[in-house]
């Protein structure tokens, strides 16, 4: 039954995915058009400095729209533990809401400072990619909450099975 779910999931998310990224696409498409697709990315004045400058333009997009799926199953993920560990719709949708909106409010508000750890930031890959210094810091300050939940979450399987 769980595997049904996840699969059906995994479905959802990306029919989801490819609902909000292909127009992106046929977008950049009728603007710009796809024929310097293998010119390097250094060739753009806004990436002339990045540290993927020496990928071409198609590498450059099939890289941020490979990071923008695995982000997607990412969420899914965490949405299908909470809902596992809570086992009742009410506080899963509930903390699941906080965890995904907070960030973005916070954001309204006017508060930079958890930009770096909210999904809209981490979807907008080109972001990450120009501040990833930043980036690379905000998992790291996240492990050990993650840890303790996982470690939680595995004793009270093996404790329930036992």
């Amino acid at each position: 039954m769980f595997s049904k779910k996840l699969i059906l999931s995994l479905f959802g998310t990306v029919f989801v995915y490819l609902a909000c990224y292909v127009p992106q696409l046929l977008y950049l498409h009728k603007t710009y058009g796809f024929s310097n697709l293998l010119a390097p990315l250094r060739s753009l004045s806004a990436m002339s400095d990045s540290m993927f400058g020496n990928l071409s333009l198609l590498g450059y997009i099939i890289l941020i729209y490979t990071i923008r799926l695995m982000m997607a199953v990412f969420v899914l993920y965490v949405i299908i533990i909470l809902s596992l560990y809570f086992r009742h719709t009410i506080p899963a949708a509930s903390l699941t809401g906080v965890l995904l909106a907070l960030p973005l409010f916070v954001h309204i508000l006017g508060i930079r400072m958890f930009d770096y750890c909210s999904l809209n930031a981490l979807f907008s890959v080109n972001l990450m990619f120009q501040e990833w210094n930043k980036y690379v810091t905000i998992p790291i300050l996240f492990l050990p909450g993650i840890g303790i939940v996982l470690f939680h979450l595995t004793a009270k399987k093996i404790s329930a099975r036992q």
